[in-house]
């Protein structure tokens, strides 16, 4: 069975809206499928970004105010909500996808990822699918909800293209602690490079990440541990 995106959901908080985010999907997700989650935040106190309970992170990036994080967990057991935290004001977006098809173990394939404090040309850098049937995921979050993402290239299908909530109950956010994020996939049938290029309308801070999960061709089904730890991502204080 080749990978398939079954659904998405997606959660928004307001910097002043509390601690966690949590993500619920339309329909709970089928025991044993992919489960990637991606949040975006800007914040102006040194937060952490912790993922959801159970799964493994891919990468955590930072550069300045904006935060990225990426996180995954295969052979999943059923799931309505997931839920990240973090532990100061931060505006914040939460975008989670299922995926049917997709390798039980060792999943996570190649990463790359790449930030600029003060830039326009996006650029992720490259990887390789180590197998024919791979997903192939990438996000680029960007400071400042007003300016555009554009002229995307790399073979990719833009799924998300959202900003942070500007108005929230008792509160608001200025432009440039709101965030802009996009996600983009592609489901592979042949081992090649893999890349995400993009331009901002502005000069702005920005973060990207690539990331390869395996298909389930990759090597005999098994059911994977569900005891995990939450990745506490990026900055913060111990």
């Amino acid at each position: 069975m080749a990978p398939t995106l079954l659904q998405t959901a997606a959660g928004y908080l307001g910097a002043g809206q509390g601690y966690e985010c949590a993500v619920t999907f339309d329909n709970p997700t089928k025991p044993y499928n992919l489960i990637v989650v991606t949040a975006v935040g800007a914040s102006l106190y040194n937060v952490s970004l912790t993922g959801p309970d159970g799964f493994t992170l891919v990468r955590g990036i930072q550069v300045g105010v904006l935060k990225l994080a990426m996180w995954y967990r295969e052979g999943a057991p059923e799931t309505s909500t997931v839920k990240v935290r973090t532990n100061g004001p931060t505006s914040m977006q939460v975008k989670v996808k299922e995926y049917a098809g997709a390798a039980q173990a060792n999943a996570l394939g190649a990463v790359s990822v790449a930030t600029s404090a003060y830039g326009y040309a996006v650029r992720t850098g490259q990887i390789t699918n180590s197998t024919a049937d791979a997903i192939i995921v990438a996000a680029v979050g960007n400071t400042y909800a007003s300016t555009v993402q554009q002229a995307f290239a790399g073979s990719l299908a833009r799924l998300i293209d959202t900003v942070s909530p500007q108005n929230w109950p008792g509160g608001s956010d200025p432009d440039s602690l709101r965030t802009r994020l996009t996600i983009h996939h592609t489901i592979t049938n042949a081992i090649r490079n893999y890349y995400l290029d993009a331009t901002l309308t502005r000069y702005r801070s920005w973060v990207a990440i690539i990331a390869a999960f395996k298909g389930a061709s990759t090597g005999p089904t098994r059911m994977a541990s569900r005891n995990g730890v939450a990745g506490e991502v990026l900055g913060g204080r111990s």
